[in-house]
């Protein structure tokens, strides 16, 4: 899907309501450890910032975080990968599975949704719809969002997303398009917004190719 239709449709990622499959095995925790690279971390990224809360960590890297030995025993580790194939990722699972903590999996399909159901892991599986994983940020906050069991988060999320109306936008975009043509734009932001910002630097670097 072309990335303007993707904006143009992003609100009905909020339509989906996510169901865990083997959720007998979702364990009450303390902490979140999220491991996704790329796209899929972006959308914990935004629930982490306005969302969530100190619990939530974001580990982009093979392994685990190097976090105390009680957080981790305490901390629901959530494997994120758009495309299942992410060898970060996968690397992760194998670790947490080693060490016995608690792990739960999102993801489209693909090797990670074989790694859980092989050991009968809650996981929850992503629609197809035909979008790079840096636009599904929707779809992976509403289904973090449902393996954290937290549905006041979940509820957040979807209504927030529900309020966005990307047609009213189109054409004040276009403006923002045609005043940055043939220049390099600098975007910044406060801490709190650096997730906003980030997302920004992506799209134009690999949508644009800026």
């Amino acid at each position: 899907m072309a990335l303007e239709d993707s904006i143009l449709r992003f609100k009905e990622q909020f339509d989906w309501h996510p169901e865990i499959q083997h959720q007998e095995a979702l364990k009450a925790h303390k902490n979140v450890i999220i491991v996704g690279m790329g796209g899929s971390h972006l959308g914990p990224w935004m629930l982490k910032r306005y969302v969530g809360g100190q619990n939530i960590f974001i580990h982009r890297d093979y392994g685990l975080p190097d976090l105390p030995e009680e957080t981790l025993k305490e901390a629901l580790i959530i494997l994120s990968s758009y495309s299942g194939g992410t060898e970060e990722v996968l690397d992760a699972g194998r670790v947490a599975m080693e060490k016995g903590y608690s792990i739960a999996a999102i993801s489209r399909g693909g090797k990670l949704i074989d790694f859980a159901k092989e050991h009968a892991l809650p996981h929850i599986v992503v629609p197809d719809m035909h979008m790079q994983p840096r636009v599904a940020i929707g779809v992976s906050m509403l289904g973090i969002a449902k393996l954290m069991m937290s549905q006041v988060m979940e509820d957040a999320v979807r209504s927030a997303g529900q309020s966005i109306d990307p047609v009213a936008g189109r054409e004040e975009g276009m403006r923002l398009a045609e005043s940055l043509r043939g220049k390099i734009p600098v975007i910044y932001a406060s801490s709190v917004n650096m997730p906003l910002s980030f997302i920004w630097k992506i799209k134009l670097n690999e949508s644009v190719k800026i």
